[in-house]
């Protein structure tokens, strides 16, 4: 989680090891929006959204979303 003047930013990351629960690759049921859900819900409010496979393994999503006006400045 950071903290900036202008931005909120917050990264989660699940590094692939199996812990039980849902095998890898299927899903969970529910009927939601998943990643292009939260990459628009981030859009909406101007910020942005990354998600995907990990360089070291695993999943990782990163969201930067800004917060306050240029007149708070």
């Amino acid at each position: 989680l950071e903290y900036g003047a202008t931005a909120l930013g917050l990264e989660v990351f699940d590094d692939g090891a199996a812990t039980g629960g849902t095998a890898a690759g299927s899903s969970l049921p529910g009927g939601g929006h998943g990643v292009n859900g939260m990459r628009e819900r981030a859009q909406a409010l101007g910020g942005t959204l990354v998600a995907g496979p990990a360089e070291a393994g695993g999943f990782a999503v990163r969201a930067r979303l800004p917060f306050g006006t240029e007149e708070d400045g």
